[in-house]
């Protein structure tokens, strides 16, 4: 934003701004869905105004509770939760808390608010020598003292970490592409700079955010957007050509396209979830990518997967969690991960891995994962797995990644072994 006219924030996104963060304050939504909304109902906002926007919008969603306490010296968690306590805020809470965050930014706002009414609130917010961790780093109170009791002392690096912006990272499809090298410079000639990733074979990384999708080398399906860490997983779980693989979490399908294409497409590639429009997603990506041998079906109930007993080479297992290693990229899940819903999930981790890991076959490998940097979701899981329904089968090798060791988002894999006999 270093032009005259690439600073100025115009009036009809200005306005725009306020309805989005009552959604996902106190509406509840998601900042993703939140942003796709006002989008479509705002054609007429060109490229550069939906970028700005999107920008005001995370960094509020970020910082949320920082501008909030700079702003009015006070807080409390019931805020995020019951629309009780949120009528007894300030009227003009999210409007202020917005403004404070256009005068962080270096937006030309021209009249459009009174910048001397937020000079106190701004020196707060970057001073904040006297606040408490949580509102330093802007986090719930339930949220900081979890993440504290999971990582103990590094809880601070990780949540730092985890509130700087995320870079975009690519994965190169090697179904269709050469070499990195090869994308690397047909994205150079459509105008879009990366640069390799150390340790991720087929990782790039964009220098500065741009609309790939809109690009002819994503549209020849040359490449897939994954996180660098999400591209350890497929590898870990090694998929052969031939064999019969199963991700049998596959939501929208980053990681199977990723397995199909270390398969060389030779193999059978079974995708399983529990919603259709995720696996009909899939199949669209699928097509662009040249994945032939993927094959999709819904889990209609446990006989989906008691017909794959004991009949996988391979099995992926990235289940549900709390997504605490992908903040960077929305915000908005730190105001909504309490006790309850940790709680619930580990219940379901444990259910599928249960349950699931009779797929594997005598002999083969499987492979557990969440984008989670909390142990309870991860090690700990695998502890109880070991102890007890999946009790004789091995350890083979672990990958974990916390952000600030890497800049690549929190996730762990762990690839398990099932004995040959029982």
């Amino acid at each position: 934003m270093s032009s005259e006219a690439n600073n100025k924030l115009h009036r009809p996104i200005y306005l725009g701004l306020e309805p989005m963060l009552r959604e996902i304050f106190l509406e509840q939504r998601r900042t993703p869905g939140t942003l796709k909304h006002a989008f479509s109902q705002n054609r007429k906002w060109g490229g550069r105004d939906r970028k700005i926007a999107a920008e005001i919008i995370y960094e509020c969603v970020r910082w949320w509770r920082r501008l909030h306490f700079s702003n009015f010296s006070e807080w409390t968690d019931a805020y995020l939760h019951s629309q009780t306590a949120q009528k007894h805020l300030p009227e003009n809470y999210l409007i202020a808390n917005l403004h404070l965050q256009l005068c962080r930014m270096d937006l030309d706002t021209g009249d459009l608010l009174d910048r001397s009414e937020y000079e106190s609130a701004l020196q707060r917010f970057n001073a904040a020598e006297d606040f408490a961790p949580a509102v330093i780093e802007s986090t719930s109170d339930v949220f900081f003292s979890i993440g504290e009791r999971e990582l103990a002392v590094d809880w601070s690096e990780t949540l730092k970490a985890l509130n700087e912006a995320a870079p975009v990272f690519l994965r190169v499809n090697s179904l269709k592409a050469s070499s990195v090298e090869e994308v690397k410079k047909a994205l150079h000639d459509e105008g879009i700079e990366t640069e390799t990733v150390d340790d991720v074979e087929m990782g790039l990384k964009l220098n500065q955010r741009q609309n790939v999708f809109a690009t002819e080398t994503y549209k020849k399906g040359l490449f897939e957007m994954q996180d660098a860490a999400s591209q350890q997983v497929a590898p870990l779980l090694a998929p052969q050509p031939g064999e019969r693989v199963i991700d049998a979490c596959a939501g929208a399908g980053g990681k199977t396209l990723h397995i199909s294409a270390l398969m060389k497409n030779k193999g059978q590639l079974i995708a399983l979830d529990i919603t259709d429009w995720k696996l009909e997603e899939l199949q669209k990506r699928a097509a662009r990518a040249g994945c032939d041998n993927v094959e999709t079906r819904r889990i209609e109930s446990t006989k989906t997967i008691k017909r794959l007993h004991d009949s996988a080479d391979a099995v992926l297992l990235d289940v549900p969690c709390t997504g605490s290693g992908t903040i960077r990229r929305y915000a908005d899940a730190k105001w909504k991960i309490d006790e309850e819903e940790l709680q619930q999930l580990i219940h379901a981790q444990r259910e599928i891995l249960d349950r699931y890991s009779k797929m594997v076959k005598p002999g083969g490998r499987l492979v557990y994962s969440t984008c989670s940097v909390f142990p309870s979701e991860n090690q700990k899981q695998i502890a109880w797995a070991l102890e007890g329904p999946m009790k004789g089968w091995s350890q083979v090798s672990e990958y974990i990644n916390l952000p600030q060791k890497t800049g690549f988002d929190g996730f762990y894999a762990v690839l398990l072994k099932r004995p040959e006999s029982a």
